[in-house]
């Protein structure tokens, strides 16, 4: 079977359910709205999302990698762009020419950023540095008491800006872990209130993440970071009922979609593709499907997820293989020349929470991990 469409395999985004997510959010958060685009926008296409989270007002977003970040300056010579993920030494003087703002854990490399731009072109703007602060993550970060052993002269230079004060909690999306959370909007608020104490100038303060958004942190930070949230999507039940039981929800915008490419006859008792992993009864009508774990496709739903087809439901059979799966089907299925195959729907009963259950995949997994070839289509 000839595919027809001019893409075989397409993610689309629909646009209205994706601003309105952003709605809700602006509407939740008391403060100013970051949106995080690392992990390729969490699988929605890092220009395609920017460009809509650009639409939709947000002001800066946040980026992990550098080569993101100038992708992202390249279209936005004016964005506020922020990046939490860590540069070479050379890229100092790249982030400070492109107004590229940047996250320090370190001590000894801000010790030397500072000596590093007093060597560079006075004619760039001060780079604006974000200090990330130790609250209890152990994982990257600062400790209070390092902060506090600065003298007050690293705060004021022409060349750099300390524009922030951030932290990252540790998971405020399961129950368990609450108190942690809490210990650490505590050690922040005390650091904070030191900091303002000792240098009489205004910062940012930043560190709800999607789960923490529903927590009251409103005396805390000034300025909220949210992720997967920002896409429609909540990182645990637990997170969703954080949400005020009364309010409408953030819904994902994304939905996965193939075309069969091609069907076959299999006989009585033979096996399907690598391996036995499922043998026929009786004679099986199959399709080929042109996706697979090379794109991002769990291999771990193989004989397991079923597909859409016409507002029905079929069963892969077999193993997903790199760029292929095969569907049984009922033999008297009439198929359109270009028949379409949702794999992965935004809601209902194959949406992404239950792919990622049924692949025990956590969902930032999922989404991250789907190939940047598949064109992402917004509606």
């Amino acid at each position: 079977m000839k595919i027809h469409s001019a893409h075989y395999q397409r993610l689309t985004i629909d646009k209205q359910q994706f601003l309105r997510n952003i709605e809700l959010l602006k509407q939740t958060a008391t403060q100013p709205l970051h949106v995080v685009v690392k992990g390729n926008a969490y699988g929605h296409d890092l220009l395609t999302a920017s460009s809509l989270f650009v639409e939709a007002g947000i002001e800066r977003l946040i980026t992990y990698h550098l080569s993101d970040a100038l992708m992202l300056r390249k279209k936005y010579p004016d964005l506020s762009l922020l990046l939490i993920g860590p540069i070479e030494l050379g890229d100092i003087a790249v982030c400070r020419a492109q107004n590229i703002e940047i996250t320090v854990w370190d001590l000894p490399f801000l010790t030397t950023i500072r000596k590093v731009v007093q060597t560079q072109s006075s004619e760039w703007p001060s780079l604006r540095i974000h200090i990330e602060i130790e609250t209890g993550m152990y994982r990257t970060g600062i400790v209070p008491a390092d902060i506090f052993s600065l003298e007050n002269e690293v705060f004021e230079s022409v060349h750099y800006e300390i524009a922030g004060f951030c932290t990252h909690l540790s998971g405020a999306d399961e129950p368990e872990n609450i108190g942690r959370v809490q210990e650490q909007i505590e050690i922040f608020s005390s650091f904070r209130n030191e900091m303002m104490r000792r240098i009489q100038r205004e910062f940012e303060w930043h560190g709800p993440n999607s789960a923490a958004l529903a927590l009251d942190t409103t005396q805390v930070f000034t300025h909220c970071r949210v992720g997967l949230l920002a896409y429609g999507f909540f990182p645990s039940s637990y997170a969703r009922k954080l949400w005020s039981p009364t309010a409408e929800v953030p819904k994902p915008s994304l939905k996965w979609y193939s075309n069969v490419a091609g069907k076959h006859r299999i006989p009585a008792d033979k096996f399907t593709g690598y391996g036995k992993t499922h043998k026929t009864v009786s004679p099986t009508t199959t399709l080929m499907v042109p996706t697979g774990y090379g794109d991002g496709f769990p291999r771990s739903l193989s004989n397991r997820w079923e597909v859409e087809i016409q507002s029905q439901y079929f069963r892969i059979i077999g193993r997903v293989n790199m760029n292929q799966i095969v569907i049984k089907v009922r033999e008297d299925l009439k198929l359109d020349d270009d028949q379409e195959v949702c794999l992965i729907d935004r809601e209902g009963a194959n949406d992404w929470y239950a792919a990622a259950r049924l692949s025990d995949r956590f969902i930032y997994e999922l989404l991250s991990n789907i190939s940047t070839k598949i064109p992402r289509i917004v509606s």
